[in-house]
């Protein structure tokens, strides 16, 4: 407190009478004003929300057909770029040295059990 100025004072005043200006409002009004008031609210809310939802299907739609437009124009798939292929190993072309071999002699002869149902 010992930093309160005048200032500082009028403007706590002035909150002050705006605070008990809401509180006189509330106290004048009744359940039923409040539940409608607050009912008109959500209702504008979603209101709000349907036109958004409309409008951001409505730039999706634009968007897809833009897309179609773009690709029948350039002849469908003929305007798409080719997939890179995938390099395939091939077993053969693999050193045939033994320190690269993951089985020994002893993992031939192994056979799974059968795994219970």
């Amino acid at each position: 407190l010992w930093s309160l100025t005048e200032e500082r004072v009028a403007a706590l005043r002035a909150l002050l009478a705006e605070k008990e200006a809401e509180l006189e409002e509330l106290r004048n009004t009744t359940p039923e004003q409040m539940w409608t008031r607050d009912l008109d609210e959500v209702e504008q809310a979603l209101d709000d929300m349907d036109d958004l939802m409309a409008a951001d299907a409505e730039d999706e739609e634009k968007t897809r057909r833009k897309a179609q437009g773009k690709k029948g124009k350039k002849g469908g798939a003929a305007g798409r770029k080719a997939p890179k292929k995938k390099k395939v190993y091939d077993s053969d072309e693999e050193s045939e040295s033994d320190e690269d071999d993951f089985m020994d002699e002893s993992d031939e002869e192994y056979v799974a059990k059968p795994t219970k149902r």
